[in-house]
């Protein structure tokens, strides 16, 4: 499992389904996500794997939480934070609760300068 660049032409996968940066600091990057692995987003270089530098604006120490839950064959995400998780049409996540996102579907930190999209396989 890491980041690796994209291609226009090819992806690179490891893991069961991904998440993809399109805008901010992980734009172009991708990471795999195997069914019964927890990544965390956030500032906290102990605890996550999508690391933000400290000085990232309105990003938490752990921002939120990501899994592959393979019986959904979707991808759960929890906002774990104070200045909001949310969905690609603007809806904040409500903390603490899990919301499941199909291939395509987007999701951003705080503002939609950190934009990311799911995609499964």
């Amino acid at each position: 499992m890491g980041l690796k660049e994209e291609s226009p032409n090819t992806r690179m996968f490891y893991g069961v389904v991904t998440i993809s940066g399109v805008i901010g600091f992980y734009q172009g990057k991708t990471l795999g996500i195997k069914a019964g692995d927890t990544i965390l987003i956030g500032r906290d270089r102990n605890l996550c794997a999508l690391l933000y530098p400290p000085e990232s604006t309105g990003i938490s120490k752990v921002h939120c939480k990501l899994w592959f839950d393979a019986a959904r064959g979707r991808v759960g995400v929890r906002d774990c934070s104070k200045n909001g998780t949310f969905l690609g049409n603007g809806e904040r996540m409500c903390p603490e609760q899990e919301y499941f996102l199909s291939d395509g579907e987007q999701f951003y930190l705080t503002s939609p300068e950190n934009t990311f999209v799911v995609h499964t396989l």
